[in-house]
């Protein structure tokens, strides 16, 4: 007949087995949980530059409607001119503006006798 079969090295073996296993898997969940860590820095990384990225467009965009030095300086000057302008219309108003009150007293003293 036949022989009997023993148990004892499979339970051995499987035991053993088992202990391998483990031992792997604990070495795995080290090795990749600090890849795990940086995949959530990264992805966090990557919200920040996608905002930073956005202010930057807008800045530069802003930057864009801005006047040039070149505009500025000729604003600057035309704004000379005018203020030049404004100060000769001052000084030819000023005889008109002196017979404008001399009239208004004439009329003033007309207006008293009558």
């Amino acid at each position: 007949m036949s022989d009997p079969i023993l148990i004892s090295p499979i339970v051995a073996w499987a035991s053993g087995l088992s202990v391998i296993i483990s031992l792997a898997l604990t070495i795995w969940n080290i090795v990749t949980s600090g890849s795990r860590a940086n995949a959530k820095l990264i992805s966090h990384h990557d919200a920040m530059l996608a905002d930073l990225e956005r202010r930057v467009i807008r800045i530069s965009d802003h930057l864009e409607s801005l006047p040039s030095i070149s505009t500025i300086h000729r604003l600057e000057l035309k704004l000379t001119q005018v203020v030049g302008d404004l100060a000769r219309l001052d000084e030819r108003l000023k005889p008109v503006s002196a017979m404008a009150e001399r009239a208004q007293e004439q009329l003033l003293a007309q207006a008293k006798r009558a």
